[in-house]
This record gives C-alpha cells, structure tokens and sequence, in this order.
C-alpha cells in the first residue's frame, strides 16, 4: 500500500513524501513560500547518514526523486532541513 505523508515546517516548507514505505525511490514534493537553501538526509536507526544532498530552491512547487534501492530493509529517518528549522519523518524500506 502507497500512502502520502504531509508535515510542514514553521519556516514555510511543507513537504510531501511517497510512496512510503518505498521499493526503490522515495519522490518528495516541496512547496516553498520563500527562496531557500536545503539540506535533505536519510539517515538509518544508528545515526549514520546513508543520503545527503543540498538543493537551492525557489519560490513554487518542486519534485525531487532519489533512489534508495541500495538500502537494505528498514525504518529510516527523512530530514529537511533550512539552516534555522527541521522537519523529520519515518520512511521504511521494503
């Protein structure tokens, strides 16, 4: 089963991530209020960052997919982050 999970930041960032859980790719939809600098992480239950990427966005509406599938199965942590506020959500790996 596919769902869509919605969390919004103070900051202006609300951030949609699907499907979760996820095969291979998790695609997170991001509508900003503001221009901003971004740092996305997925990071495993010890700690360990195992994606990072920083993006430079603007104002609207984005789409961004990135491929998991060399994550072994579990439950990891999905970070976005502005410099000043986070958001973090549980994402599982099929």
């Amino acid at each position: 089963m596919k769902s869509l999970t919605s969390c919004c930041a103070p900051s202006g960032i609300d951030v949609n991530l699907y499907p979760n859980p996820i095969d291979n790719e998790l695609n997170y939809q991001l509508e900003l209020k503001n221009d901003m600098h971004l740092t996305v992480e997925v990071i495993d239950l010890f700690g360990k960052t195992v994606y990072k990427n920083e993006l430079d966005t603007t104002i609207g509406n984005h789409t961004f997919t990135f491929d998991l599938s060399e994550l072994v199965k579990g439950i990891y942590i999905f970070k976005l982050n502005d410099g000043v506020n986070q958001v973090s959500k549980r994402i599982t790996k099929q």
